[in-house]
């Protein structure tokens, strides 16, 4: 099987970020799994619709150029005062000001926090933000990831020390795997602005779900609950084309 690629964003600009540590344990531990760039946004200017030039800056062309040719995207947010950190909600302003490309995009959601649920507001803040008209990304629902205690959760290389976080963490990556993939007829549609049929699409994947799965009742389950997202995205927008 060809492996996706997908790319990482940190919710903080903090020189000393467990969410950016977070992506790296990512980046380097689920090889196997997926190409996994993680994309640094600590030099973009908070928005301001009075300033386009930053659309045309260097900076932010790279970031949108990598995000449209990924697969899918996972974000790691940290929570300040129940939300997401500003500059993590100006680029999702300047991610759907002009220009769209989190359109019918996979998205995963995590976060590191010092607390133990730390980053439950947030998460939940940020999905209701991506979710929202103008991104339109296919946030991964459930399969939430909050790291706790995050001070002490890796050692001095970068890995996550407590063995059952760590192999929760890949299961949650491997049915963002499996979601990606399954998305992945809608969202090169959408990229391309291909017109499409539903209908098409829904056979598709059912067979390519039913041909994996056929002999575990629970995977035909959880894989039929990935494709939900594909429904539920094609009704929300077709009212817009009638």
């Amino acid at each position: 099987m060809v492996k996706i690629k997908l790319v990482g964003i940190a919710g903080s600009i903090s020189e000393q970020s467990y969410n950016r540590e977070l992506l790296y344990y990512i980046q380097h531990s689920f090889k196997d799994l997926f190409d996994f760039e993680v994309l640094d946004i600590k030099d973009l200017p908070l928005f301001n619709q009075d300033h386009l030039e930053v659309l045309e800056s260097f900076e932010f062309q790279e970031i949108q150029k990598k995000i449209e040719a990924a697969d899918g995207v996972v974000i790691a947010t940290p929570e300040h005062n129940r939300t997401v950190p500003a500059p993590l909600k100006s680029l999702l302003e300047w991610l759907s000001f002009k220009i769209h490309p989190l359109k019918a995009k996979p998205v995963k959601i995590m976060g590191a926090s010092y607390l133990d649920q730390g980053t439950s507001s947030a998460q939940m803040h940020l999905r209701q933000i991506l979710e929202s008209p103008g991104i339109d990304a296919l946030v991964l629902p459930g399969q939430e990831f909050l790291l706790g205690n995050c001070q002490s959760a890796f050692d001095k290389d970068g890995n996550i020390i407590d063995q059952k976080t760590a192999q929760y963490l890949r299961k949650s990556m491997e049915v963002f795997v499996t979601y990606v993939f399954t998305l992945k007829p809608l969202s090169q549609s959408v990229s391309l602005n291909h017109e499409f049929q539903m209908e098409e699409i829904w056979a598709s994947q059912l067979l390519q779900v039913l041909d994996r799965t056929s002999d575990d009742p629970t995977r035909v389950y959880s894989q039929l609950q990935a494709i939900r997202p594909i429904v539920e995205w094609y009704q929300s927008h077709s009212v817009d084309n009638q």
